[in-house]
């Protein structure tokens, strides 16, 4: 509060307040003083902390500037760490250097992190106290760092041979206890912490605390990354969160996305560092991230573009003024984006049964921030940019008491068909797949359905080329390539990942889905043959059926014999689900990247694609000048209201920039 005896003035300028902790003995209370230093002309030696608030445990009381002061229990063990440390550079803590309830000086002192972090001397990382299975956990970062410890490729990269043995290695010797040591560890609140993006990339240098342990020798980040990329350690990971205690299974769902953040905080690091992304890309990438206020979502990030001025950052304003004010400075061009400034209405996300009451052009981006969706203009080919000869023309009117927006596109075609996609998705999130038996049965039955629709004739599980009319697809080629390319989208991801040159891992994903779904009847001619087998052995027995020696050890060489062939066939079948496990993991990683959000949908024109799930039959379906991608509409009082962008295979490429159009109203 202004006035307080521990603030008794507002900060102005480019004046900050540092924190320094007294000396005491352990057990004994706090006692901390506030100074003011200005960045400019008073250079000063200090530390800023990076942590997590923890505010929904009870407050502990400190002394500060003689006076007692309310802070979370996770700031006080930092601050009795720093003492115990005897640490006498003074520190700047966002908590007790801003008066959080002067909003004025909140929102100056916000706009000015930043610089307060990339200025000082080194931030401080605590990730909360030690705890007892952080050493395994610990163990475990460094054992799967070591293999690429010379390595200079980038972590996301690593693919082939080399990293499959790595991974199936690492999840067959490693104990369980071990991955779920490090999931817990990675699930620490300083992970998931929005403000801490900034925090990290702005600081000259860091040193992470874990309790008394200081692990900045510990490359956790990056072996993060690398680890997003093994299959079977991940599922190691996800089961250690299911082992822990969830209030729901929202919460546990949330927590298993949440283990990518340490991974995220990589990714960002690093395209900030090759000048790579942009705005849009970085508010989809922290969709997983927290903040105690909403508006955080946003304002954390302002410091990391180069089009947000700081002075966006004002906390007088609603959430909702925040979010309509960057609509507006997207869809103007006041942020630019990778391709066009209707890039961000690929962000929009709704649920299934969702009825679009607000404004459909303003993107809610918290919504986005909380999905998995995977916007379709996120990432750009280097072809596509120059199919994109137009610009976008869009006009801001109000009508009949509402703001729309007029602009100039085409509506071609209408849904004609959705077809849900099969559960197959473990709930860790989109690089996934749960190849039990009833998923590939409903996975196998699905293409089937889809077969029926689109090609009755034919059979979307193997290629087919020949001439006939029901090969062909509607916008030229075949229609099994029309297929596989849509359950990938056939595009480049947000993350660099290529989708599949050829059908040959979309090949081998159905043939895993075959090997599951046939495991039962492999099981049946595993004892059909191992009785084959066991026809000498009775042979055997029989002949020596009179001798007392022989027999007895004859008799208990049985089980031995059994187990032998059982662990053959096993390793086998093991062997082959390995296999095309490596085999089709280009496929599964698209697909599931794609997907989340979507579902498979049939036009009248015969096109086929991926569509919002929250489309129905009827929408429409059609393009904006300027955008290189289709856009499901819904007819609605005024105009049309934005459903969502959509996948539709053969008009991919820049081919609404050859219509005319005419202007359409969104409202």
């Amino acid at each position: 509060m202004v006035n307080s005896p521990i603030y008794p003035h507002e900060l102005t300028g480019r004046t900050i307040r540092l924190l320094t902790v007294e000396p005491g003995d352990p057990g004994t209370p706090l006692h901390c003083n506030l100074t003011e230093t200005y960045l400019d002309t008073t250079p000063s030696s200090y530390y800023a902390l990076s942590y997590c608030w923890d505010a929904n445990r009870s407050p502990v009381q400190i002394i500060c500037n003689s006076h007692p002061l309310l802070v979370t229990p996770n700031l006080h063990s930092v601050l009795l760490e720093y003492r115990r440390r005897a640490t006498r550079i003074p520190l700047w803590v966002d908590a007790i250097c801003i008066d959080q309830s002067n909003i004025t000086e909140r929102t100056s002192q916000v706009r000015m992190m930043d610089q307060i972090y990339s200025e000082a001397e080194c931030v401080v990382v605590w990730l909360g106290e030690a705890e007892a299975p952080d050493e395994m956990a610990l163990w475990v970062l460094k054992e799967l760092h070591l293999p690429w410890a010379d390595s200079t490729d980038m972590p996301v990269m690593e693919t082939g041979e080399r990293a499959l043995v790595l991974d199936e290695y690492y999840a067959t010797h490693v104990p369980q206890a071990y991955w779920n040591a490090l999931a817990a560890f990675l699930l620490r609140p300083w992970f998931s912490r929005i403000w801490v993006v900034q925090e990290l990339l702005l600081a000259r240098q860091v040193s992470i605390w874990c309790g008394s342990r200081t692990i900045d020798d510990f490359p956790v980040l990056e072996t993060a990354a690398r680890l997003s990329q093994m299959i079977s350690c991940i599922r190691m990971l996800h089961a250690g969160v299911k082992a822990m205690a969830w209030k729901d299974e929202d919460a546990q769902q949330a927590a298993e996305k949440k283990l990518g953040n340490a991974h995220v905080l990589f990714m960002i690091k690093y395209i900030r560092e090759r000048a790579m992304g942009g705005t849009l890309s970085l508010f989809a990438m922290t969709r997983w991230f927290d903040a105690t206020d909403r508006r955080d979502k946003i304002f954390a990030l302002v410091s990391l573009t180069s089009d947000i001025d700081r002075s966006f950052v004002d906390y007088s304003r609603s959430y909702e003024e925040v979010i309509k004010e960057l609509n507006l400075m997207f869809l103007d061009g006041r942020i630019g984006s990778m391709g066009c400034v209707l890039d961000i209405w690929s962000f929009i996300t709704r649920a299934e049964e969702e009825d679009i009451t607000q404004p459909s052009w303003v993107v809610d981006l918290l919504k986005v921030l909380e999905s998995k969706y995977t916007a379709m203009m996120t990432a750009y080919a280097t072809y596509e940019k120059s199919m994109i000869e137009r610009t976008p023309e869009l006009q801001f009117v109000e009508r009949d008491g509402k703001e729309v927006i007029d602009i100039r596109g085409t509506v071609f075609d209408t849904i004609t068909h959705v077809i849900r996609f099969p559960t197959v998705r473990d709930a860790v999130g989109a690089t996934q797949l749960s190849f039990e038996a009833k998923n590939a049965h409903g996975y196998l039955d699905w293409i089937q359905r889809v077969t029926d629709l689109i090609a009755p004739s034919g059979d979307l599980t193997k290629p087919s080329y020949s001439s006939e009319s029901s090969n062909i697809y509607q916008c030229g080629g075949y229609i099994f390539d029309a297929f596989w390319r849509t359950l990938c989208c056939n595009r480049q991801a947000v993350e660099p990942i290529e989708p599949p040159a050829d059908f040959l891992s979309y090949d081998a994903f159905i043939e895993l889905l075959r090997l599951v779904r046939w495991r039962y009847e492999i099981r049946f001619k595993k004892w059909l043959y191992l009785g084959i087998a066991m026809a000498p052995y009775s042979a055997l027995v029989y002949r020596l059926r009179r001798n007392k020696l022989l027999l007895p050890a004859t008799l208990l060489a049985l089980p031995t014999i059994v187990r032998v062939c059982h662990r053959a066939w096993e390793s086998f079948w093991y062997g082959m689900r390995v296999y095309y496990e490596a085999q089709q993991k280009d496929f599964q990683i698209m697909h599931l990247q794609w997907t989340m959000g979507r579902q498979f949908g049939l036009t009248r024109l015969g096109m086929i694609g991926m569509l919002p799930i929250s489309a129905k039959v009827g929408d429409s379906v059609g393009f904006f000048a300027g955008n290189r991608v289709p856009f499901v509409l819904r007819k609605s009082e005024g105009g049309y209201k934005i459903v969502g962008d959509a996948y539709l295979h053969g008009v991919m490429n820049g081919e609404g920039e050859k219509s005319e159009g005419e202007m359409l109203t969104i409202v």
